[in-house]
């Protein structure tokens, strides 16, 4: 039994290793497309690997209290606890997924939020079968010129 449960955690190990170093390999790319341009921050950016699928490079991230907002427009009355970019900074999330994967949201599109606004859009990662669905939060007084660097980039990819 216990020759069992090491095989199949050793099996499943080594499922989890392959997909995500296939992963890695496009957070890598987008990662060297990236650094260039945010090298020079400061505070420096910080570049986290949320899960196998998700990576989030923020620079000045804060909390907020906020209401949520429904797809029809309503606002939550019990407010809630979130992240997003510091008025002079910065959320990129790159997901990774299936090229060809429909999301719910229209890409591209810039979403307006009581503090920040975020574009979502969708970009084909060149010699693989996969796609970023990804969003840039920004704040109201972050650098236009860095943004669209950023943006210039991720798409390019």
């Amino acid at each position: 039994m216990k020759k069992l449960l090491f095989t199949l955690g050793l099996l499943i190990t080594l499922a989890t290793v392959s997909y995500s170093n296939d992963n890695e390999a496009i957070f890598k790319i987008a990662k060297e497309k990236i650094d260039p341009i945010i090298a020079t921050l400061k505070p420096k950016a910080i570049i986290e690997l949320k899960n196998e699928n998700t990576l989030i490079i923020s620079y000045r991230k804060r909390k907020f209290t906020i209401h949520g907002t429904s797809m029809i427009g309503k606002h939550s009355d019990k407010p809630y606890e979130t992240d997003g970019p510091d008025y002079k900074g910065f959320i990129l999330t790159l997901y990774v997924q299936t090229t060809g994967t429909i999301n719910q949201a229209i890409t591209p599109q810039i979403l307006k939020r009581p503090y920040w606004s975020t574009y979502l859009n969708v970009t084909p990662i060149r010699s693989t079968k996969k796609q970023f669905f990804w969003s840039l939060s920004y704040g109201r007084r972050t650098d236009k010129k860095l943004l669209e660097k950023i943006k210039k980039a991720i798409l390019k990819l």
